[in-house]
């Protein structure tokens, strides 16, 4: 195997995410993965993005609310690769 620049453990939804942007980059990169690529918590929801209660009005909170309306268009790109 020649040199690699990154090495990313876990082959789900962030670990390749991550990896396609790299490459994008033209940086060297190897996904490493014990199973199938999005068999682990990708596949389970594991990694689901609970809406904080209303009650919550931190500046934490509302960036998060702002957050979690960034995925449909990021998954719409994800998928358009």
């Amino acid at each position: 195997m020649e040199n690699q620049d990154i090495i990313i453990i876990g082959g789900g939804l962030i670990g390749l995410s991550c990896a396609l942007k790299l490459a994008k980059n033209n940086i060297k990169v190897t996904v490493y993965e014990k199973d199938v690529c999005g068999a682990g918590a990708s596949s389970y929801s594991l990694g689901v993005l609970a809406y904080p209660s209303p009650l919550r009005t931190t500046n934490f909170h509302k960036v998060h609310r702002i957050s979690l309306k960034m995925p449909a268009s990021f998954y719409k790109a994800l998928a358009e690769e």
